[in-house]
C-alpha cells in the first residue's frame, strides 16, 4: 500500500500544494471576501461555532478532483462518481452560500445523484449476506431502490456528523483508508488509488478544519464525501463478491447509526418530522455537557471523545472475513452509542 500511496502522491503533488495555499488564502482573507460578496450569515440550531467561517471546503475539493481527473488521473469509477455527484454538489453549494434550501428539495437532488450512480455503475450490485433480505432483493428494481436508499442514508448521516471540527473529515479518511486496505487484499490496486485520491485533499482540508475550524466542508462537502464513500463501497463489494457485505456495514457504522437513531428519535419518541433540524445529536450533547464544565469554546474536544466510533472501521483489518466478529462489533458499537446518548441526555440541563 505504501508504494501505491507514493505513486498517487506524486501524480497529484502539485495540485495538493495549490489546494493548501488556496485554503490558506481563503481562511486568511475570508472576512474581506464575506463582506465584499455580501454573503448571508449562517443560522442553525445545530451551530456550535461563534464566527462566520467559510463553508466552501467541500466545493473546492470537488473542483480539485475534477481538475485531477482531467490532468493526472483518469478512472471510469472516479468519472462516474464525480458526474453523478453534480446534483448534490449544486444543491449543497446553494445551501452553503444562501442557507435557503428546503430539506425535501435536498432529498430530491440526493435521489437523483444516487439513481444516476446506480444506473451508471460498471459492476453488479453487491449481494447481501442475509438470507431473507437477499431473497427480497433478488428483484432487480427492489435491489436498486435498496442501494439508492443506502446511499441517501450515508449522505445524510455524513452531514449529521459534520457538526464539530474534524469529525466528518477524520471519519471519511478512516473509511477511505480501510476501503483501500480491502481493495489491496483483493488485488484491486486501481481502486486503492481512487480511495487515496479522495483521501489526500481531505487530509489537506483537515489541517485547516481541526482543531481550530478555520474552514468547513459545508453541505456540499458532507454530501459529496458521503456519496463518494458509499459509492466506492458499493463498487468494491459488487466487483469482489468474496468480501462479506457485513464488512461494508462496519465501514459505514458511525454515519448510519447517527442518521437511523436520529430518525427513530424524532419520528417515534418526539413525534417530529425527521427532516426538521435540531441540536440533539450525540456530538451536540457531548459539547453542551462538557464545554461549560471544562470552560471550552472550541468544539474539537468532541471529536476526540468520538474517536471510538470514528476508528471503528479499522477493526476490519483483524476480522474482515469473520461474520460473527463483525456482527458482535456492530451490536457493541450500537449499544455504546445509545448508552452514551441516554446518559448525556439525562445530564442536559435544558433537555434539548
Amino acid at each position: 500500500m505504501i508504494d501505491h500511496f507514493f505513486e498517487v502522491l506524486n501524480l497529484v503533488s502539485i495540485g495538493l500544494v495549490g489546494l493548501f495555499f488556496l485554503f490558506f488564502c481563503i481562511t486568511l482573507f475570508w472576512k474581506k471576501i464575506y463582506t465584499s460578496l455580501s454573503l448571508k450569515a449562517y443560522h442553525s440550531k445545530q451551530r456550535l461555532h461563534q464566527d462566520e467561517v467559510p463553508r466552501i471546503g467541500g466545493l473546492i475539493i470537488y473542483v480539485f478532483l475534477i481538475i485531477t481527473v482531467f490532468v493526472a488521473f483518469d478512472s471510469e469509477l472516479l468519472n462516474i462518481i464525480l458526474m453523478s455527484a453534480i446534483p448534490i454538489i449544486l444543491i449543497g453549494a446553494k445551501e452553503d452560500l444562501f442557507h435557503n434550501t428546503s430539506p425535501r428539495l435536498r432529498l430530491i437532488f440526493m435521489i437523483v445523484s444516487a439513481s444516476l450512480f446506480i444506473y451508471l455503475l460498471p459492476t453488479s450490485l453487491p449481494e447481501i449476506d442475509f438470507p431473507l433480505l437477499n431473497q427480497v432483493l433478488s428483484f432487480p428494481i427492489l435491489k436498486e431502490i435498496f442501494f439508492i436508499f443506502s446511499i441517501i442514508v450515508i449522505i445524510n448521516g455524513n452531514n449529521l456528523i459534520d457538526g464539530v471540527n474534524g469529525n466528518m473529515a477524520l471519519t471519511n479518511i478512516v473509511q477511505l483508508f480501510v476501503l483501500a486496505f480491502l481493495a489491496l487484499t483483493v488485488n484491486d490496486g486501481h481502486l486503492a488509488e481512487i480511495c487515496l485520491i479522495f483521501m489526500l485533499p481531505l487530509i489537506i482540508f483537515l489541517m485547516f478544519n481541526f482543531p481550530f475550524g478555520k474552514i468547513f466542508s459545508g453541505d456540499a462537502g458532507a454530501y459529496f464525501y458521503g456519496f463518494a464513500v458509499s459509492g466506492t463501497v458499493i463498487y468494491l463489494f459488487g466487483k469482489h463478491d468474496q468480501l462479506l457485505s457485513w464488512t461494508a456495514v462496519l465501514i459505514l457504522v458511525y454515519p448510519s447509526i447517527e442518521l437511523l437513531f436520529s430518525f427513530v428519535r424524532k419520528k417515534i419518541f418526539e413525534n417530529n418530522s425527521p427532516f426538521k433540524p435540531d441540536a440533539k445529536h450525540l456530538h451536540s450533547l457531548i459539547f453542551r455537557s462538557f464545554s461549560k464544565r471544562l470552560k471550552l469554546r472550541n468544539n474539537s474536544f468532541v471529536t476526540v471523545l468520538l474517536l471510538p466510533f470514528i476508528l471503528a472501521p479499522v477493526l476490519i483489518k483483524f476480522f474482515y472475513n469473520n461474520i460473527f466478529s463483525i456482527a458482535v462489533t456492530l451490536i457493541t458499537f450500537s449499544l455504546i452509542y445509545v448508552t452514551m446518548y441516554i446518559y448525556l441526555k439525562s445530564l442536559s440541563v435544558d433537555n434539548v
